[in-house]
């Protein structure tokens, strides 16, 4: 009698847990190297550093500090804020009479309801990608203008062609419009969160994006027990300039 009461919980709590089909992880690190480039940038940005008692060098509408990254002024804000948007929603209308007294079936046409149409909820796409914006990817994709990085370039050429749903999250996540915001490096994580966002979502298949420091216990011991599809941990690590190989091999996926 026990066993039965025991297996009956466990079969209603596991079906409670409507994970993905797939659910597939990309830990970033940081580029192993720096281009010529980006040496010679450094260098100018350090010997300025050293004649600037601030320790804030002008850079655009801001300046960049060493310890903070870019800043927009020095007000120490350290993101250029973005309208990232939020996705359409059907809003349920209704005037002052009391909605009870309300009957709109489809049989005639009333003044309140006309033709009673039955509303059929979207199909959900594909894939759904979620895009981390915390202040740890700064270490891995630090955007210097604020409108430029591999995230974007990778949601960007992923999504032509291909019908997903983008969300972006830091210690909160919500879905997005306006691509602009992926470059945006504030905030923190929370492993429990994002393990109960993955438990809870009803994307088809699953792509989250963060980085390497994300790779460590909880989270990757559930990753382990779902069968999750895990880049850049271990001896290949996965970087920035990835993503884009990664977002064709995604999109061909996606079309077929």
């Amino acid at each position: 009698m026990h066993f039965k009461k025991a297996l009956l919980i466990f079969l209603i709590s596991t079906a409670a847990i409507a994970l993905p089909q797939t659910v597939e992880f990309v830990f970033l690190s940081a580029a192993p190297k720096q281009t010529f480039l980006e040496e010679i940038l450094y260098k100018n940005i350090s010997r300025k550093i050293a004649q600037n008692d601030d320790h804030c060098v002008e850079m655009g509408d801001g300046c960049f500090d060493p310890q903070t990254g870019y800043m927009v002024g020095k007000s120490g804000k350290d993101y250029v804020d973005q309208e990232y948007g939020t996705p359409d929603k059907e809003v349920a209308v209704e005037n002052t009479i009391d909605s009870d007294m309300i009957r709109c079936t489809g049989a005639y046409f009333d003044i309140f309801c006309g033709k009673a149409k039955k509303v059929e909820k979207k199909k959900a796409p594909k894939y759904e990608i979620w895009i981390d914006t915390s202040a740890s990817l700064r270490n891995s994709d630090w955007s210097k203008s604020g409108d430029t990085c591999y995230r974007r370039s990778f949601v960007s050429r992923l999504t032509y062609g291909c019908p997903v749903r983008i969300k972006a999250f830091d210690s909160f996540i919500r879905e997005i419009k306006n691509d602009l915001y992926l470059c945006q490096t504030k905030g923190g994580n929370n492993t429990q969160k994002i393990i109960r966002w993955v438990k809870n979502s009803d994307a088809k298949h699953l792509f989250v994006l963060t980085d390497i420091d994300e790779a460590k216990g909880e989270l990757m011991d559930f990753l382990s027990n779902i069968g999750a599809t895990i880049h850049g941990v271990g001896s290949k690590g996965f970087y920035p300039e990835d993503l884009l190989k990664l977002a064709d091999t995604l999109k061909a996926s996606c079309q077929k």
